[in-house]
């Protein structure tokens, strides 16, 4: 109610109204159902983090159609978006429109880095973002949205515990509520804390000897979250901190951040809205421990981050929409250790600053034949050149069906690190990419939505990092590359009864590639590194009156490649075939009458016991990363009567 106007809110029916969690602000900056939202969105639910019995942001997402989980060093985990790799500066994640990817290398890498209970829900953009949101938003957007009042009043506790192998995997501790203080004014709060390890597998390394990860994959999360929201104005807070253990080497890698951010509407009528935002950021974005050699002191750095921004959303008539946008970023790194020697490589300081500036506008007209919208993002960004971004889409509904067009471009800017660790391979050039969508839909009653996608996703001079013995850890550009596919989603709303279903499979275009990684032959079709082509997903939730519920979900992903050393010498490659794999997941939830509420869930994670893995996008020898077999879980929920 707050972001829409008044003639919005009447036109909704019942039928909107039952599809509410539907709704986003995430492809149009205005609050629209999805139907009507330009490009491909999927929206997991908190029903469906429920059912799936996601604990943490990575379980979550591997729902998604077209996302799959991998492998980065230092046994960091990103994304596969569409079977391209796009864990470094490629996929922008946001918590509630705060941005966390890091300055130095433009990752967010997922792990146990955000805990589940306290989403409302998470909206996800297949595709290109960077109208909207800029440099690292070449494949795809993710906004994750904690819960309100709108969600929840009052305050609830989470202990999570689970077991494999026959140790401790997986501690949770989280409180979170959401209160009203006034008629107007509304605050959000969490804290949690993670113990776990990433993985209590046994396994072999290259050289045959057995591992047994529970010893070397000790990760610790902590992080806190405040909002008040008043008025027009919502200020927030956030701060996390992740100590992980790598497994195949000897030291640890913490990342943190610390961000405020403060929007305020200064003005809405029934014609127009103007929206002011400010934010600032700090983080410490990869910092290695224990190790004492230069080589890694050097990337530990300190990143900050200031920016501005401003929003328009005007009707002039009843058949246009404007959208504008005007941001601004000042960025700054530096070394964490003051060690003689420390020093870009870029510029020969112990600092790297990069400015920014950006101009967004769309236009939308809405006809009897459906919506046309067509912008364009200007951006300049002092470590890259002037960048353009264009994006054109309709969208029309006609009944139950709706149908969308898009084609849109996006880029990708060179981060610090980027610059720094390409100046021995000759400098980088900024990546950009190309996204074509055609989507089919249906609703049904309110309780069926039906859709599918045809997609085509190119990179154009893709930065890509490479391990050579001459240029050491370094970045290139390559020429292009590009996937084509399909991604069906399926969602049913009953009154007992929520299903929430994907299927995405990808073929990589051999004829447009140039990747040496793309060079895998599998049944005649090409594929990415480490991204399988297929995969499809079905999770559930079933309630029994009001005290029990089963949960259930499934994630089948077909075979998929990955290289690893031969010996110890590590200088000879062998391309391994990994089959593919089926994961079942049951859970039944149990809400006791004895003590009012207290919500006892327990289940079985992989419980046919598959060896699940995480694969690398690399051809540098990264070993996969063996998870968890089969785990059981309980978690306590009480919600305080007050």
């Amino acid at each position: 109610m707050r972001v829409s106007s008044v003639e919005a809110l009447l036109m909704q029916d019942s039928s909107t109204s039952a599809a509410s969690g539907q709704r986003t602000e995430l492809s149009n900056g205005a609050a629209l159902d999805v139907r009507e939202a330009t490009g491909t969105i999927t929206i997991l639910t908190a029903e469906d983090i429920k059912a799936s019995g996601a604990r943490t942001l990575e379980e979550a997402l591997a729902l998604v159609p077209g996302v799959v989980i991998g492998r980065d060093v230092d046994d960091m985990s990103g994304l596969f978006i569409r079977g391209q790799w796009a864990h470094e500066g490629k996929c922008l994640f946001m918590l509630n429109g705060m941005p966390l990817n890091e300055s130095s290398f433009g990752t967010f890498a997922l792990g146990v880095r955000i805990p589940m209970a306290n989403i409302s829900r998470i909206e996800v953009i297949n595709g290109s973002g960077s109208l909207l949101y800029g440099g690292f938003a070449a494949l795809g957007v993710i906004n994750i949205i904690t819960k309100d009042v709108a969600d929840l009043e009052g305050t609830e506790f989470i202990a999570n515990q689970s077991y494999s192998n026959g140790a401790s995997a997986f501690r949770q501790l989280q409180l979170y509520g959401s209160h009203r203080a006034s008629a107007e004014t509304e605050l959000s709060y969490g804290v949690d804390l993670t113990l776990a390890n990433r993985s209590n597998a046994i396994g072999n390394d290259h050289t045959d000897t057995p591992i047994h990860y529970g010893d070397s994959t000790f990760t610790n999360s902590m992080s806190g979250y405040f909002s008040l929201h008043r008025r027009r104005f919502r200020g927030q807070f956030y701060t996390s901190s992740t100590s992980s253990q790598v497994s195949d080497r000897t030291y640890d890698v913490e990342m943190r951040t610390v961000m405020l951010q403060g929007d305020q509407t200064v003005m809405q009528n029934s014609h127009a809205r103007i929206a002011l935002t400010g934010s600032y950021r700090f983080q410490l974005p990869w910092n290695v421990q224990n190790d004492s050699s230069w080589l890694y002191t050097a990337i530990n750095t300190l990143d900050q981050r200031a920016s501005l921004g401003a929003d328009l959303i005007w009707t002039p008539g009843p058949k246009w929409i404007v959208r504008s946008r005007i941001s601004g970023f000042r960025d700054q790194s530096r070394f964490l250790n003051h060690t003689e020697g420390n020093a870009f490589n870029a510029t020969g300081t112990e600092r790297l600053v990069a400015m920014d500036a950006a101009w967004a506008n769309e236009i939308t007209t809405k006809r009897t034949w459906g919506q046309l919208t067509a912008g364009s993002r200007v951006e300049y960004n002092t470590l890259a050149e002037l960048l353009f971004a264009p994006r054109i889409a309709y969208v029309g509904l006609f009944g139950p069906l709706h149908f969308k067009l898009q084609a849109a471009k996006a880029f990708k800017t060179p981060t610090f690190q980027n610059i720094d660790l390409a100046v021995n391979t000759g400098g980088l050039t900024t990546e950009s990419a190309r996204t074509y969508e055609a989507e089919i839909g249906f609703r049904s009653n309110g309780r069926w939505d039906l859709s599918m996608v045809a997609f085509r996703s190119e990179l154009h001079a893709p930065i890509v990092y490479v391990y050579t013995e001459a240029t050491g850890d370094s970045y290139i550009n390559r020429t292009r590359s590009a996937s084509d596919g399909i991604e069906l989603r399926l969602r049913y709303t009953g009154g007992a009864l929520q299903l929430f279903g994907s299927y995405g499979h990808y073929t990589a275009d051999t004829a447009w590639t140039d990747l040496p990684e793309i060079e895998l032959q599998q049944g005649g079709d090409k594929a990415f590194l480490g991204a399988p082509r297929r995969k499809a997903t079905l999770n559930g939730l079933l309630k029994l009156g009001t005290q029990l519920d089963f949960r259930a979900a499934g994630i089948w992903q077909s075979e998929a490649y990955s290289y690893a050393f031969r010996d110890a010498s590590e200088t000879d490659l062998d391309l391994q075939l990994h089959p593919a794999t089926l994961r079942l997941d049951l859970g039944i939830g149990y809400r006791t009458r004895l003590v009012e509420g207290l919500t006892i869930v327990a289940g079985c994670r992989n419980i046919l016991d598959q060896r699940l893995e995480l694969l690398s996008a690399y051809n540098n020898g990264l070993t996969a990363f063996p998870l968890n077999g089969r785990e059981w879980t309980l978690q306590i929920n009480y919600r305080f009567p007050f």
